[in-house]
């Protein structure tokens, strides 16, 4: 898993919606992250650094997105 995101973000992408239910197993015992839906460019849409979309499940969002 660590792998798969370090990979996205040493090209500049951010998955925003890790969950187990998107992660799958190959028949090589590969692990494959699947739904790329919320991903975004790390420097953000308009290259200011910054992703506004508010994205998940409530009950998974991160604190700081809940405190704005």
């Amino acid at each position: 898993m660590l792998k798969v995101m370090s990979f996205l973000h040493s090209n500049g992408i951010v998955h925003r919606c890790l969950d187990s239910v998107y992660f799958l197993v190959d028949d090589k015992y590969n692990l494959r992250l699947i739904n790329y839906g919320y991903s975004a460019p790390i420097e953000g849409r308009d290259g200011a650094g910054l992703l506004m979309t508010i994205l998940g499940a409530d009950g998974k969002m991160a604190p700081e997105i809940w405190a704005g």
